[in-house]
């Protein structure tokens, strides 16, 4: 039962970067005087089903677990954020299972861009802007699935409560899979649900769901561009019966338990998912595959096709994919990016797995550029921070492969932080046991370049720092003295007002020198 404690302010418990076969529970925090953690549990690009985090205690955080392209499970974790702070579970891209978590104490219980998890009996409480919160093509199933003669507890019977300032649920231009969910929402003082569709008038079906008031007031579901069916609310206590389990193995003789209950055939597109969803269960990825691209052929707008454009990529995860594998199914996903026929959901999702297959062909430069021309497009909006995000976790791995040595992180985790807590991390006052132990002047990013490119640099003292760029005729064209504590930095070069050709930056501070070749192409 390991434990975390600190009497000063620590980014986090646990970082698990591009990992798999991590098992984080039992593990619980403390602390001895007014310290904490910006963020309690982190994992970036690790496959999934490749970290498993159960049964942990995560209190004192500003933001509990954060998932990034990680799709993995978090069951029975109790996170209990400091007053008013972040978020608890932050999702971006990510698409595994989260069941019976106890959430509260945050300013958002759980944020999802590009995820959609299965949730299953989740309290989330004491929220104090929003309980759950979706932006960029987040489609979390909150309900039982049934298919065929079956139903299967894979979502649904979520908790939500408290008196949020804005929502209990907000979305935009996506929603929860929450029909027949038998969710509790008993918000007080606040919307049910607050949300905007701006590319189609949009239906958002929450059938059978507990409201606090019954039946629940039309003004608290302030919906523009659509509208909710809160039609035959559920009673909050009488659930389906059940009949049966099926057993998903997490590994480390840890199984995830669904109940299903058996009973007359009504086939539906949840039919079809569910048998791709078997397929998947019972690592029979090929087959799962193809019935989960059948769901997005054949029923384009149900909001199964989303999910199913998701479970998709994590087959290939799951069976340790080959990269011809992620370049055959690259063009796949291409093919709906580039078609109309699709809902914009589709094409937007299908775009983020191109990038995402290029990364598992080691495309790992095309990949960040790809996300650099979204977020230069999208600068104030969720589609923007997810590709910021992206391309900050690209860069990190870069870096990390291309150094000689032991790479600093430390760097990387304020800047990912910084963005998910929405805070200055960097300005605070931190524990960092990763000061730099030499002068280094690192390869810029990205190289070549248009019209921006940045230069990472590290140094070990407080010393006065000079930046220096020439061109191939050895004529300065910027520079840039500060005086720097020890630690870890990063300087833009915008050559927009200059001509195409290599470049030279050069890096002086205390007697170290050191120079590198970049190259400008328009």
């Amino acid at each position: 039962h390991p434990k975390n404690s600190t009497s000063s302010d620590l980014l986090n418990y646990v970082y698990v970067n591009n990992s798999y076969n991590v098992l984080i529970k039992d593990c619980n925090s403390e602390k001895t005087g007014s310290g904490g953690f910006t963020s309690g549990i982190i994992a970036e690009y690790c496959p999934t089903n490749g970290v498993v985090i159960a049964d942990n205690n995560i209190s004192y955080v500003t933001t509990g677990i954060s998932l990034l392209q990680s799709s993995e499970y978090i069951g029975r974790n109790t996170i209990t954020g400091s007053t008013n702070s972040g978020t608890g579970i932050y999702l971006d891209n990510s698409n595994g299972t989260i069941e019976y978590n106890t959430v509260n104490n945050f300013q958002k219980s759980v944020y999802g861009s590009y995820s959609s998890p299965y949730m299953l009996k989740n309290t989330l409480s004491n929220a104090y802007v929003k309980n759950i919160d979706l932006a960029s093509n987040s489609y979390p199933v909150m309900k039982p699935v049934v298919s065929g003669s079956t139903l299967r507890w894979l979502g649904g019977n979520n908790t939500i409560s408290g008196n949020p300032s804005n929502s209990g649920i907000a979305f935009a231009d996506c929603y929860p899979l929450m029909d027949s969910g038998y969710n509790k929402i008993t918000v007080n003082g606040s919307d049910y649900m607050n949300g905007n569709f701006t590319f189609a008038y949009t239906t958002v079906n929450a059938k059978i769901n507990y409201w606090y008031d019954n039946p629940p007031q039309s003004s608290l579901f302030d919906i523009s561009g659509g509208n909710v069916n809160y039609s035959d609310p559920f009673d909050g206590s009488t659930l389906p019966s059940t009949d049966g389990t099926e057993l998903n193995s997490l590994g480390w003789g840890m199984y995830d338990t669904v109940f299903t209950k058996s009973f007359g055939d009504n086939s539906t597109p949840e039919d079809l998912f569910m048998q791709a969803y078997t397929e998947e269960m019972s690592a029979n990825y090929a087959d799962a595959v193809t019935h989960y691209k059948e769901v997005v052929s054949s029923y384009k707008t149900s909001s199964y096709a989303p999910v199913s454009l998701s479970r998709i990529f994590n087959c290939l995860e799951k069976s340790q994919a080959s990269s011809s594998d992620y370049q055959t199914i690259q063009t796949y996903y291409n093919s709906i990016k580039s078609n109309s026929v699709y809902p914009n959901e589709s094409r937007e999702l299908a775009e983020d797995f191109v990038i995402k297959s290029k990364v598992k062909q080691g495309n790992v430069e095309d990949a960040a550029n790809d996300y650099n021309t979204i977020y230069q497009s999208n600068q104030n909006n969720s589609k923007g921070m997810h590709a910021l995000l992206n391309k900050l976790c690209l860069e990190n791995m870069i870096q990390g492969d291309n150094s000689s040595g032991s790479y600093n992180y430390e760097n990387h985790k304020m800047d990912i932080l910084s963005l998910v807590t929405g805070e200055d991390i960097k300005s605070s006052n931190y524990s960092n046991n990763n000061t730099p132990k030499q002068f280094r002047l690192l390869q810029n990013y990205p190289n070549p370049f248009n019209p921006v490119t940045n230069i990472k640099y590290e140094i070990p003292k407080d010393v006065n720092v000079s930046i220096k760029i020439y061109d191939i005729l050895g004529r300065e064209v910027f520079s840039l003295s500060e005086y720097k504590q020890a630690g870890s930095y990063e300087v833009q070069f915008d050559g927009t007002n200059f001509a195409s050709g290599m470049y030279f930056y050069m890096l002086e501070a205390d007697g170290f020198a050191d120079t590198k070749k970049m190259v400008l192409l328009k």
